[in-house]
Order: structure tokens, then C-alpha cells, then sequence
């Protein structure tokens, strides 16, 4: 059914109500698109946009039909907080990056540059845990949260 904005102007704003969000559990996800670099106070992060594939056997199949399945709205973010100010994290958030892009993609190989790896990775999939966490404004409101990534049995 297509959707337009003229269709919600005569609802009543008590009948607006949130959708769910993803079940929580283990997806299969596939890079939608080359990461895009957001900056913030002392963060650079690097975030990729996945695209929600299949659901594995822990997700409840009544949750995912309640959530609407799995379309191409069906995605999550995985990013990557680079701190400008502290070395030691900043080399740490740079692991975790080689990680993902090596050994749950399987995108990259160490001989490659950082930069090549990344743009290796689109169309690359992995496994992800999708859980919940709470909005940092708001305690009543959950956001889908990527909690870790793994690579394809």
C-alpha cells in the first residue's frame, strides 16, 4: 500500500502510536552503503548502514510478523567511535574496525589499506545480535542497537 503524508493529516494524534522495533536476536545483515563519517564533540564515528536480511532461529517469528517482516526499511547501524582525544581508545575503536572488516565481513585482507577495506565492504554480510537499548533523552523510548557482530557459519 503506498503511503503519502496527505493520508495521516486528519488522524488524531492519540491514535499515532510507536511501531515496534526489531525483535531482538541474530540477523543476517548486509552493508547497504559505503560508511559515512559523522563528527560529534571529541568522536569521529564511522557508521555503516545494514541491511536486515534474514532473521536466525532465536528471533520470535510472531514479533517479526508484528514488527511488518523484513523490507528494505528493514535496517540497523553499526558505528565505530573513534576518540580524537584519547589514544588509547581511538586505537582500540581502529581494531575493532579492522575486526569486523577482516574477520566477520570477510571483506578485507591485511595487506589492504583502510580506506580499500571499506570500500570493500559494501554487499559484505555478517551476523548481528540486535538488541534494544534506551534513548539517552527519553527512558520510555528503545532504539534497535547492534550489540555484536560475527561472521557467516
Amino acid at each position: 500500500m503506498a503511503m503519502n503524508f496527505s493520508s495521516i493529516l486528519n488522524e488524531k494524534l492519540d491514535d499515532i502510536k510507536r511501531p515496534p522495533n526489531l525483535p531482538v536476536g541474530t540477523y543476517r545483515v548486509s552493508v547497504k552503503s559505503i560508511p559515512e563519517i559523522v563528527e560529534r564533540k571529541n568522536f569521529e564515528i564511522l557508521e555503516f548502514q545494514l541491511q536486515v536480511v534474514e532473521a536466525q532461529d532465536d528471533v520470535d517469528q510472531e514479533d517479526l510478523k508484528n514488527y511488518g517482516g523484513l523490507g528494505p526499511t528493514a535496517r540497523v547501524r553499526r558505528a565505530f567511535m573513534f576518540n580524537t582525544e584519547d589514544d588509547a581508545a581511538f586505537k582500540r575503536t581502529e581494531f575493532d574496525l579492522r575486526r569486523f572488516l577482516e574477520d566477520h565481513l570477510k571483506c578485507a585482507t591485511p595487506d589492504m589499506a583502510m580506506k580499500e577495506a571499506i570500500n570493500a565492504s559494501m554487499g559484505a554480510q555478517c551476523l548481528a545480535f540486535i538488541n534494544w537499548r534506551q534513548d539517552g533523552q527519553d527512558p520510555e523510548v528503545q532504539h534497535n542497537n547492534v550489540a555484536r557482530t560475527a561472521p557467516l557459519a
